[in-house]
């Protein structure tokens, strides 16, 4: 369950991470972009979300096999994140 808990939670921070760069955002919206405060807050909420997953693995499995989990799960959910704006920006020009 701490497993699932942390991939969620690396996985919306790096969502958010993503979705802070304009040339994602024009992908994913359609050609516009957000204001840069809004950038910035999803910003700000990624590395909160990746810190906070971190904070999870650390507590519930200990130091050491924490960090090295969180390190796999940001992995995972970075690759993840990746592969989805592959697969829209194929949707949406092919």
């Amino acid at each position: 369950m701490i497993h699932a808990a942390v991939l969620l939670l690396s996985l919306a921070g790096f969502a958010c991470l993503s979705l802070s760069m304009a040339r994602h955002q024009q992908e994913v919206f359609g050609g516009r972009a957000l204001s840069p405060s809004r950038s910035r807050l999803l910003w700000a909420m990624g590395f909160l979300l990746i810190a906070s997953a971190l904070a999870v693995a650390i507590i519930f499995l200990g130091a050491g096999f924490g960090s090295v989990a969180w390190f796999g799960h940001i992995s995972l959910a970075a690759a993840m994140v990746f592969m989805a704006l592959l697969w829209q920006r194929r949707r949406t020009s092919g």
